[in-house]
């Protein structure tokens, strides 16, 4: 049995896609291609690549140099990329791509989201407590009702 295939499969590497950019980069304004361009940047990322090459990256996904210009100038004018000099030593400098704009976009897409959540369970549960009392007294909850409920909750 020749295994050539499946060596060359485990050695060409996985990359590993964070559920949450996949479920939610097109709510912070990311198309299909830039996705794709982001994931291609992140595998050579992962790799120690810290400038990838452009030109390859055109060719896996089948675009031409120009389409990758204009990918990489959009995620960075909505802060979804970012490119940096850095020092490799030596007073020799590099630039480098970085992905961490996305991600701290990407926590603060969680953590409003989380606080929406949040905030919605709150009013449920405060429209589930005013439907008790209703469902008790047998009646609708009068003005005065009605505002100490909210006092309790609120104050308390």
């Amino acid at each position: 049995m020749d295994f050539t295939f499946i060596k060359q499969w485990i050695s060409a590497g996985n990359i590993d896609i964070p559920a949450l950019l996949l479920q939610n980069y097109r709510e912070l304004g990311i198309s299909d291609q830039e996705f794709i361009f982001i994931l291609h940047v992140k595998y050579n990322l992962d790799r120690g690549e810290v400038f990838p090459d452009l030109k390859q990256i055109g060719q896996f996904m089948n675009e031409d140099l120009e389409s990758i210009y204009q990918i990489v100038q959009h995620l960075i004018e909505n802060n979804n990329l970012s490119i940096e000099t850095i020092e490799i030593g030596e007073g020799r400098t590099t630039d480098k791509m970085s992905l961490d704009l996305l991600w701290e976009k990407l926590y603060m897409l969680s953590v409003q989201k989380e606080t929406q959540n949040t905030e919605n369970q709150s009013l449920n549960l405060q429209k589930d407590l005013y439907s008790m009392f209703e469902a008790e007294f047998g009646r609708p909850l009068s003005p005065i009702e009605t505002q100490t409920l909210s006092m309790w909750l609120y104050e308390d």
